[in-house]
């Protein structure tokens, strides 16, 4: 489980591995916390990394692209 806090919101997600064809590390982070059962797939690579969440849409980066980038830097992950 992890905790991403934002100024906004603070929300617990489950993270799994999953399988992608790019030669990267991909992941289903699933909200613990919402009702709607929320997840989004994100892409681990570098500066091309992304995520199907609206955030990245809107405002060009993405919080689960950043906490899973530092959690994978950090070798948690």
């Amino acid at each position: 489980m992890v905790l991403i806090a934002t100024e906004r919101k603070r929300s617990s997600y489950t993270v799994a591995p999953i399988t992608t064809d790019f030669g990267y590390a991909a992941y289903r982070v699933s909200e613990n916390d919402s009702a709607a059962l929320d997840h989004y797939d994100v892409l681990l690579a570098g500066e091309m990394s992304t995520c199907d969440c609206l955030g990245l849409l809107r405002h060009g980066h993405c919080k689960h692209v950043d906490c899973l980038t530092a959690l994978r830097n950090a070798g948690r992950i």
